[in-house]
């Protein structure tokens, strides 16, 4: 899997500047162990490449998700765009587009 053609939303936590640790999470649509396999890949590559620790947590549904969002406890998360539209006016995310050989296709969140 590619993971660079994945977008990810990604949140300052707090009013004090970078956070030494950030949380990555995914909207819970599959298994625990199917999204565990699939974002620790990425996690442990954003860890190297910035040299922050990315740590995995996984939400128990859609809400839980939102909500950990909104409190600021998951600083990087990959969403559809019903819910970006729920938190980005609370929330420091930008929209991001991919053009390919078949358009324009919305890819998720930045």
């Amino acid at each position: 899997m590619n993971w660079f053609s994945i977008a990810v939303v990604l949140v300052m936590c707090g009013t004090s500047g970078f956070a030494s640790d950030y949380k990555i999470s995914m909207l819970p649509r599959y298994f625990p162990e199917r999204l565990t396999a699939m974002l620790t890949p990425l996690a442990d590559h954003l860890s190297r490449q910035t040299g922050k620790s990315i740590q995995l947590v996984l939400a128990k549904d859609f809400s839980d998700y939102e909500n950990r969002i909104n409190s600021g406890e998951i600083a990087i998360g990959y969403q559809n765009p019903m819910v970006y539209v729920n938190v980005a006016n609370s929330q420091e995310a930008i929209a991001m587009a991919d053009k390919g050989k078949d358009g324009i296709k919305f890819r998720g969140i930045m």
